[in-house]
Protein backbone atom coordinates (compact mmCIF):
# COMPACT_ATOMS: atom_id res chain seq x y z
CA UNK A 1 0.00 0.00 0.00
CA UNK A 2 1.39 3.39 -0.99
CA UNK A 3 1.70 6.31 1.42
CA UNK A 4 1.21 9.87 0.14
CA UNK A 5 2.61 12.97 1.83
CA UNK A 6 3.00 16.56 0.71
CA UNK A 7 6.07 18.66 1.47
CA UNK A 8 7.33 22.12 0.61
CA UNK A 9 10.36 22.74 -1.53
CA UNK A 10 11.55 25.45 0.88
CA UNK A 11 9.75 25.54 4.22
CA UNK A 12 11.78 28.61 5.26
CA UNK A 13 10.77 30.69 2.24
CA UNK A 14 9.01 34.00 2.80
CA UNK A 15 7.22 33.62 -0.53
CA UNK A 16 5.00 30.93 -2.05
CA UNK A 17 7.09 27.82 -2.61
CA UNK A 18 6.29 24.72 -4.73
CA UNK A 19 4.45 21.79 -3.13
CA UNK A 20 5.98 18.36 -3.72
CA UNK A 21 4.28 14.98 -3.37
CA UNK A 22 6.25 12.04 -1.95
CA UNK A 23 4.90 8.58 -2.63
CA UNK A 24 6.40 5.81 -0.50
CA UNK A 25 5.80 2.30 -1.88
CA UNK A 26 7.63 -1.04 -2.15
CA UNK A 27 10.78 0.43 -0.57
CA UNK A 28 10.86 3.15 -3.22
CA UNK A 29 10.04 6.87 -3.18
CA UNK A 30 8.56 8.84 -6.05
CA UNK A 31 8.89 12.62 -5.73
CA UNK A 32 7.14 15.09 -8.00
CA UNK A 33 6.05 18.70 -8.02
CA UNK A 34 2.29 18.98 -8.36
CA UNK A 35 1.98 22.43 -9.92
CA UNK A 36 0.81 24.13 -6.72
CA UNK A 37 2.49 26.67 -4.42
CA UNK A 38 1.83 28.03 -0.97
CA UNK A 39 3.45 30.44 1.45
CA UNK A 40 4.97 28.36 4.31
CA UNK A 41 3.23 30.59 6.84
CA UNK A 42 -0.03 28.88 5.85
CA UNK A 43 1.39 25.32 5.82
CA UNK A 44 0.37 23.62 9.07
CA UNK A 45 0.24 20.10 10.48
CA UNK A 46 -3.38 18.90 10.48
CA UNK A 47 -2.91 17.19 13.82
CA UNK A 48 0.08 17.34 16.13
CA UNK A 49 2.38 14.42 15.42
CA UNK A 50 0.50 13.31 12.28
CA UNK A 51 3.17 14.57 9.87
CA UNK A 52 0.32 15.44 7.49
CA UNK A 53 0.42 19.03 6.31
CA UNK A 54 -2.21 21.10 4.56
CA UNK A 55 -3.21 24.75 4.08
CA UNK A 56 -4.25 26.24 7.43
CA UNK A 57 -7.63 27.87 7.98
CA UNK A 58 -6.12 31.36 7.94
CA UNK A 59 -5.17 30.86 4.28
CA UNK A 60 -7.73 32.90 2.25
CA UNK A 61 -8.43 29.92 -0.07
CA UNK A 62 -7.60 27.01 2.23
CA UNK A 63 -10.63 24.95 1.24
CA UNK A 64 -9.78 25.20 -2.46
CA UNK A 65 -6.10 24.41 -1.88
CA UNK A 66 -6.80 21.40 0.32
CA UNK A 67 -9.46 20.11 -2.05
CA UNK A 68 -6.94 20.34 -4.88
CA UNK A 69 -4.34 18.42 -2.86
CA UNK A 70 -6.93 15.76 -2.04
CA UNK A 71 -7.73 15.40 -5.75
CA UNK A 72 -4.03 15.12 -6.56
CA UNK A 73 -3.57 12.39 -3.95
CA UNK A 74 -6.59 10.50 -5.28
CA UNK A 75 -5.36 10.80 -8.87
CA UNK A 76 -1.88 9.60 -7.89
CA UNK A 77 -3.29 6.58 -6.09
CA UNK A 78 -5.54 5.70 -9.05
CA UNK A 79 -2.53 5.83 -11.38
CA UNK A 80 -0.45 3.67 -9.05
CA UNK A 81 -3.15 1.04 -8.52
CA UNK A 82 -4.06 0.94 -12.23
CA UNK A 83 -0.44 0.41 -13.24
CA UNK A 84 0.01 -2.47 -10.78
CA UNK A 85 -3.22 -4.11 -11.90
CA UNK A 86 -2.29 -3.81 -15.57
CA UNK A 87 1.42 -4.73 -15.41
CA UNK A 88 1.47 -6.96 -12.31
CA UNK A 89 4.57 -5.17 -11.03
CA UNK A 90 5.63 -2.06 -9.19
CA UNK A 91 6.29 1.00 -11.37
CA UNK A 92 9.69 2.65 -11.11
CA UNK A 93 9.64 6.14 -9.54
CA UNK A 94 10.38 7.76 -12.93
CA UNK A 95 7.56 5.88 -14.66
CA UNK A 96 5.11 6.65 -11.86
CA UNK A 97 6.10 10.31 -11.84
CA UNK A 98 5.56 10.64 -15.59
CA UNK A 99 2.19 8.87 -15.53
CA UNK A 100 0.91 10.99 -12.63
CA UNK A 101 2.05 14.26 -14.21
CA UNK A 102 0.37 13.25 -17.46
CA UNK A 103 -2.85 12.51 -15.63
CA UNK A 104 -2.65 15.85 -13.79
CA UNK A 105 -2.03 17.69 -17.05
CA UNK A 106 1.42 18.85 -15.97
CA UNK A 107 3.49 17.25 -18.71
CA UNK A 108 2.64 20.20 -20.96
CA UNK A 109 4.68 22.40 -18.63
CA UNK A 110 7.76 20.25 -19.08
CA UNK A 111 7.47 20.61 -22.87
CA UNK A 112 6.74 24.34 -22.86
CA UNK A 113 9.43 26.49 -24.49
CA UNK A 114 11.51 28.90 -22.46
CA UNK A 115 10.18 31.99 -24.23
CA UNK A 116 6.57 30.82 -23.86
CA UNK A 117 7.16 30.13 -20.18
CA UNK A 118 8.76 33.58 -19.87
CA UNK A 119 5.57 35.14 -21.23
CA UNK A 120 3.50 33.07 -18.79
CA UNK A 121 5.55 34.49 -15.92
CA UNK A 122 4.85 38.02 -17.15
CA UNK A 123 1.14 37.26 -17.52
CA UNK A 124 1.03 35.95 -13.95
CA UNK A 125 2.67 39.14 -12.68
CA UNK A 126 0.22 41.29 -14.64
CA UNK A 127 -2.73 39.40 -13.15
CA UNK A 128 -1.27 39.74 -9.65
CA UNK A 129 -0.83 43.49 -10.17
CA UNK A 130 -4.48 43.77 -11.24
CA UNK A 131 -5.68 41.83 -8.21
CA UNK A 132 -3.65 43.97 -5.82
CA UNK A 133 -4.41 47.24 -7.57
CA UNK A 134 -0.74 48.00 -8.23
CA UNK A 135 0.56 50.19 -11.05
CA UNK A 136 2.16 47.81 -13.56
CA UNK A 137 4.51 50.50 -14.86
CA UNK A 138 5.95 51.19 -11.41
CA UNK A 139 7.04 47.59 -10.88
CA UNK A 140 9.51 45.08 -12.27
CA UNK A 141 7.05 43.99 -14.96
CA UNK A 142 8.49 46.32 -17.66
CA UNK A 143 11.96 44.87 -16.96
CA UNK A 144 10.65 41.35 -17.57
CA UNK A 145 8.89 42.51 -20.75
CA UNK A 146 12.02 44.26 -22.06
CA UNK A 147 14.12 41.18 -21.35
CA UNK A 148 11.75 38.90 -23.25
CA UNK A 149 11.69 41.35 -26.17
CA UNK A 150 15.50 41.37 -26.43
CA UNK A 151 15.66 37.55 -26.16
CA UNK A 152 13.18 37.15 -29.03
CA UNK A 153 15.05 39.73 -31.07
CA UNK A 154 18.36 37.97 -30.40
CA UNK A 155 16.89 34.60 -31.42
CA UNK A 156 15.53 36.04 -34.65
CA UNK A 157 18.49 38.14 -35.73
CA UNK A 158 21.29 35.84 -34.62
CA UNK A 159 19.53 32.62 -35.59
CA UNK A 160 20.27 31.21 -32.13
CA UNK A 161 17.53 29.00 -30.70
CA UNK A 162 16.74 30.18 -27.15
CA UNK A 163 15.39 27.26 -25.13
CA UNK A 164 16.04 25.38 -21.91
CA UNK A 165 18.91 23.27 -23.22
CA UNK A 166 20.61 26.06 -25.17
CA UNK A 167 21.03 28.55 -22.33
CA UNK A 168 24.68 27.95 -21.50
CA UNK A 169 27.94 29.91 -21.50
CA UNK A 170 28.02 29.94 -25.29
CA UNK A 171 24.57 31.54 -25.26
CA UNK A 172 25.63 33.96 -22.51
CA UNK A 173 28.65 35.21 -24.43
CA UNK A 174 26.78 35.59 -27.72
CA UNK A 175 23.81 37.27 -26.04
CA UNK A 176 26.07 39.71 -24.20
CA UNK A 177 27.95 40.51 -27.43
CA UNK A 178 24.65 41.08 -29.21
CA UNK A 179 23.38 43.47 -26.54
CA UNK A 180 26.68 45.37 -26.53
CA UNK A 181 26.59 45.71 -30.32
CA UNK A 182 23.00 46.91 -29.97
CA UNK A 183 24.30 49.78 -27.83
CA UNK A 184 22.93 48.64 -24.47
CA UNK A 185 25.01 49.85 -21.54
CA UNK A 186 26.59 47.48 -19.02
CA UNK A 187 23.91 47.99 -16.36
CA UNK A 188 21.13 47.41 -18.90
CA UNK A 189 22.83 44.23 -20.11
CA UNK A 190 23.12 43.16 -16.50
CA UNK A 191 19.41 43.71 -15.93
CA UNK A 192 18.51 41.54 -18.94
CA UNK A 193 20.62 38.71 -17.49
CA UNK A 194 19.20 39.29 -14.00
CA UNK A 195 15.60 38.82 -15.10
CA UNK A 196 16.42 35.89 -17.37
CA UNK A 197 18.02 34.15 -14.39
CA UNK A 198 14.97 34.93 -12.25
CA UNK A 199 12.75 33.11 -14.75
CA UNK A 200 15.19 30.19 -14.97
CA UNK A 201 15.26 29.86 -11.17
CA UNK A 202 11.46 29.84 -11.07
CA UNK A 203 11.28 27.18 -13.79
CA UNK A 204 13.92 25.10 -12.02
CA UNK A 205 12.03 25.26 -8.72
CA UNK A 206 8.90 24.09 -10.52
CA UNK A 207 10.71 21.12 -12.05
CA UNK A 208 10.37 22.47 -15.60
CA UNK A 209 14.02 23.34 -16.19
CA UNK A 210 16.89 20.97 -15.43
CA UNK A 211 19.72 22.86 -17.13
CA UNK A 212 21.74 24.59 -14.40
CA UNK A 213 24.31 26.25 -16.63
CA UNK A 214 22.88 29.64 -15.57
CA UNK A 215 24.16 29.03 -12.02
CA UNK A 216 27.77 29.18 -13.24
CA UNK A 217 29.49 32.17 -11.54
CA UNK A 218 30.57 33.37 -14.98
CA UNK A 219 26.90 33.62 -16.01
CA UNK A 220 26.61 36.89 -14.14
CA UNK A 221 24.63 40.09 -14.31
CA UNK A 222 27.32 42.68 -14.99
CA UNK A 223 27.12 46.21 -13.62
CA UNK A 224 29.15 49.36 -13.47
CA UNK A 225 29.08 52.45 -11.32
CA UNK A 226 27.67 54.94 -13.81
CA UNK A 227 26.61 57.63 -11.35
CA UNK A 228 29.80 59.16 -9.98
CA UNK A 229 28.20 62.49 -9.14
CA UNK A 230 26.06 63.89 -6.38
CA UNK A 231 24.72 67.30 -5.40
CA UNK A 232 25.90 68.65 -2.07
CA UNK A 233 23.45 70.35 0.25
CA UNK A 234 24.24 73.85 -1.02
CA UNK A 235 23.61 72.73 -4.59
CA UNK A 236 20.31 71.18 -3.53
CA UNK A 237 19.23 74.49 -1.98
CA UNK A 238 20.30 76.24 -5.21
CA UNK A 239 18.11 73.82 -7.12
CA UNK A 240 15.20 74.44 -4.77
CA UNK A 241 15.30 78.19 -5.41
CA UNK A 242 15.95 77.91 -9.16
CA UNK A 243 13.46 79.76 -11.40
CA UNK A 244 11.85 77.18 -13.70
CA UNK A 245 8.71 76.83 -15.77
CA UNK A 246 5.78 75.01 -14.19
CA UNK A 247 6.53 71.62 -15.73
CA UNK A 248 10.23 71.64 -14.86
CA UNK A 249 9.39 72.95 -11.40
CA UNK A 250 7.35 69.79 -10.76
CA UNK A 251 10.17 67.58 -11.99
CA UNK A 252 12.64 69.47 -9.78
CA UNK A 253 10.38 69.02 -6.75
CA UNK A 254 10.11 65.25 -7.21
CA UNK A 255 13.88 65.03 -7.57
CA UNK A 256 14.42 67.03 -4.37
CA UNK A 257 12.19 64.66 -2.41
CA UNK A 258 14.43 61.75 -3.46
CA UNK A 259 17.48 63.81 -2.47
CA UNK A 260 16.15 64.61 1.03
CA UNK A 261 14.53 61.24 1.79
CA UNK A 262 16.71 58.67 0.00
CA UNK A 263 13.57 57.09 -1.46
CA UNK A 264 13.36 55.68 -4.97
CA UNK A 265 11.09 57.66 -7.28
CA UNK A 266 8.68 54.69 -7.43
CA UNK A 267 8.11 55.15 -3.68
CA UNK A 268 8.02 58.95 -3.80
CA UNK A 269 5.12 58.81 -6.27
CA UNK A 270 3.18 56.64 -3.82
CA UNK A 271 3.36 59.09 -0.90
CA UNK A 272 0.03 60.51 0.24
CA UNK A 273 -1.07 62.43 3.31
CA UNK A 274 -1.72 59.08 5.03
CA UNK A 275 2.03 58.36 4.91
CA UNK A 276 2.79 61.50 6.94
CA UNK A 277 2.55 60.98 10.66
CA UNK A 278 3.73 63.97 12.63
CA UNK A 279 7.11 64.94 11.21
CA UNK A 280 7.86 61.53 9.71
CA UNK A 281 7.16 59.67 6.48
CA UNK A 282 6.11 56.06 7.04
CA UNK A 283 6.21 53.91 3.90
CA UNK A 284 6.83 50.33 2.81
CA UNK A 285 9.25 50.39 -0.10
CA UNK A 286 8.01 48.79 -3.28
CA UNK A 287 11.28 47.13 -4.32
CA UNK A 288 12.29 45.47 -1.05
CA UNK A 289 9.05 45.42 0.93
CA UNK A 290 10.89 46.99 3.87
CA UNK A 291 9.14 49.51 6.09
CA UNK A 292 11.08 52.76 6.54
CA UNK A 293 10.53 55.87 8.67
CA UNK A 294 12.06 59.13 7.40
CA UNK A 295 12.06 62.59 9.03
CA UNK A 296 10.44 65.25 6.86
CA UNK A 297 13.10 67.75 5.78
CA UNK A 298 11.94 71.41 5.60
CA UNK A 299 12.34 71.39 1.80
CA UNK A 300 10.22 68.24 1.55
CA UNK A 301 7.61 69.72 3.86
CA UNK A 302 7.49 72.82 1.67
CA UNK A 303 6.95 70.66 -1.43
CA UNK A 304 4.21 68.56 0.21
CA UNK A 305 2.29 71.71 1.16
CA UNK A 306 2.78 73.16 -2.31
CA UNK A 307 0.89 70.24 -3.84
CA UNK A 308 -1.46 69.68 -0.89
CA UNK A 309 0.14 66.24 -0.42
CA UNK A 310 -0.91 65.15 -3.94
CA UNK A 311 2.41 64.91 -5.76
CA UNK A 312 2.56 65.07 -9.55
CA UNK A 313 3.42 61.83 -11.37
CA UNK A 314 5.49 61.36 -14.51
CA UNK A 315 7.31 58.42 -16.03
CA UNK A 316 10.96 58.02 -15.17
CA UNK A 317 11.87 58.63 -18.81
CA UNK A 318 10.12 62.01 -18.75
CA UNK A 319 11.73 62.96 -15.45
CA UNK A 320 15.24 62.06 -16.60
CA UNK A 321 14.72 63.93 -19.88
CA UNK A 322 13.74 67.11 -18.06
CA UNK A 323 16.54 66.76 -15.52
CA UNK A 324 18.97 66.87 -18.46
CA UNK A 325 17.49 70.27 -19.32
CA UNK A 326 17.46 71.52 -15.73
CA UNK A 327 21.10 70.56 -15.07
CA UNK A 328 22.70 73.35 -17.16
CA UNK A 329 20.42 75.94 -15.52
CA UNK A 330 21.62 74.79 -12.10
CA UNK A 331 25.20 74.99 -13.38
CA UNK A 332 24.73 78.66 -14.29
CA UNK A 333 23.40 79.51 -10.84
CA UNK A 334 26.12 77.55 -9.04
CA UNK A 335 28.82 79.10 -11.22
CA UNK A 336 27.57 82.59 -10.44
CA UNK A 337 27.49 81.84 -6.71
CA UNK A 338 30.87 80.11 -6.48
CA UNK A 339 33.25 81.72 -8.92
CA UNK A 340 31.50 84.46 -10.78
CA UNK A 341 31.70 83.51 -14.44
CA UNK A 342 34.77 81.29 -14.78
CA UNK A 343 36.77 78.35 -13.44
CA UNK A 344 34.00 75.96 -12.32
CA UNK A 345 33.72 72.52 -13.91
CA UNK A 346 30.02 72.34 -14.72
CA UNK A 347 30.14 69.08 -16.69
CA UNK A 348 28.57 67.05 -13.87
CA UNK A 349 25.30 68.98 -14.02
CA UNK A 350 24.52 67.52 -17.40
CA UNK A 351 24.69 64.06 -15.83
CA UNK A 352 21.96 64.62 -13.25
CA UNK A 353 19.38 61.83 -13.30
CA UNK A 354 16.79 60.49 -10.86
CA UNK A 355 19.27 58.16 -9.15
CA UNK A 356 21.50 61.18 -8.48
CA UNK A 357 18.97 62.22 -5.85
CA UNK A 358 19.20 59.00 -3.89
CA UNK A 359 22.99 59.05 -4.15
CA UNK A 360 23.04 62.65 -2.98
CA UNK A 361 21.01 61.76 0.12
CA UNK A 362 23.32 58.92 1.13
CA UNK A 363 26.46 60.93 0.42
CA UNK A 364 25.33 64.08 2.21
CA UNK A 365 24.20 62.20 5.30
CA UNK A 366 27.52 60.33 5.34
CA UNK A 367 29.40 63.63 5.07
CA UNK A 368 27.39 64.90 8.04
CA UNK A 369 28.94 62.08 10.03
CA UNK A 370 25.83 59.93 10.22
CA UNK A 371 26.66 56.24 10.68
CA UNK A 372 26.13 54.02 7.60
CA UNK A 373 23.84 51.70 9.59
CA UNK A 374 21.55 54.64 10.39
CA UNK A 375 21.46 55.88 6.80
CA UNK A 376 20.76 52.35 5.57
CA UNK A 377 17.72 52.10 7.85
CA UNK A 378 16.33 55.16 6.10
CA UNK A 379 17.46 54.45 2.54
CA UNK A 380 16.41 50.79 2.76
CA UNK A 381 19.76 49.35 1.67
CA UNK A 382 20.22 45.81 2.94
CA UNK A 383 24.01 45.47 2.66
CA UNK A 384 26.90 47.87 3.20
CA UNK A 385 28.42 46.90 -0.16
CA UNK A 386 25.22 48.01 -1.88
CA UNK A 387 25.04 51.15 0.25
CA UNK A 388 28.60 52.30 -0.41
CA UNK A 389 27.97 52.21 -4.14
CA UNK A 390 25.86 55.31 -3.48
CA UNK A 391 28.57 57.18 -1.58
CA UNK A 392 30.20 59.59 -4.06
CA UNK A 393 33.00 61.08 -2.00
CA UNK A 394 36.46 62.02 -3.25
CA UNK A 395 39.60 61.16 -1.23
CA UNK A 396 39.75 64.79 -0.04
CA UNK A 397 36.16 64.62 1.18
CA UNK A 398 36.85 61.35 3.00
CA UNK A 399 39.72 63.14 4.74
CA UNK A 400 37.36 65.96 5.72
CA UNK A 401 34.97 63.47 7.33
CA UNK A 402 37.87 62.09 9.39
CA UNK A 403 39.02 65.62 10.17
CA UNK A 404 35.68 66.36 11.86
CA UNK A 405 36.32 63.45 14.18
CA UNK A 406 39.85 64.71 14.90
CA UNK A 407 38.47 68.15 15.76
CA UNK A 408 36.64 66.56 18.70
CA UNK A 409 39.93 65.01 19.82
CA UNK A 410 41.67 68.38 19.53
CA UNK A 411 39.03 69.96 21.79
CA UNK A 412 39.48 67.20 24.35
CA UNK A 413 43.27 67.63 24.25
CA UNK A 414 42.95 71.36 24.82
CA UNK A 415 40.82 70.68 27.89
CA UNK A 416 43.38 68.21 29.23
CA UNK A 417 41.00 65.28 28.87
CA UNK A 418 42.38 61.74 28.58
CA UNK A 419 41.25 60.42 25.19
CA UNK A 420 40.77 56.99 26.75
CA UNK A 421 37.98 58.48 28.80
CA UNK A 422 36.22 59.79 25.70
Amino acid sequence: MAEYKFYLKDKNSTRPTPIRLHIHYANMVCKLYVGEKINPVYWKETKKGSNIFRASKDHPNHETVNSRLKDIETTADDVYVTYKRKHHEEPTPDVLKTLIRQELGLEREENISLLTYFQDVIDDKLKAADREGRNKRNSVIPSYENTLFVLKEFQRRCQYRVNWDSVNMKFYNRFMDYMKAKGLKANTRGLRIKYLKAVLRKATASGINTNLAFTDPAFKAVSEDVDSIYLDETELFDLHSLELNEYQSRVRDLFLITAWTGLRISDVKRITRDNIRGNYIHITTQKTGAGVVIPVHPVVEDIFRKYDYRLPTYTEQHLNRELREIGPKLAEKTQARVLGSRGLDTSKYGQIRLHTGRGSFCTNMYRRGMKPATIMKISGHKTESEFFRYIKITPDEHAQVLQKSFEKDRELYSNGTNLKMR
